[in-house]
């Protein structure tokens, strides 16, 4: 898991693997840094996950 911010104001998240109930803390973890600070913009690039749990999928709601 990445976290990128720009000069824009715009902060990038970026998830790969599987995210299920050994992992969804961690993915939580990441969602609360890309919250702590304010941005125009905020992406959660889940384009390398190769499976998403339930469990991931509430962090995400």
């Amino acid at each position: 898991m990445t976290l990128e911010r720009s000069d824009s104001g715009s902060a990038l998240l970026m998830v790969e693997g599987e995210i299920d109930t050994l992992t969804a803390d961690e993915l939580e973890r990441g969602c609360e840094q890309l919250l702590a600070v304010p941005s125009d913009v905020l992406v959660i690039d889940l384009t390398d996950v190769t499976f998403l749990a339930s469990s991931g999928l509430a962090v995400l709601i």
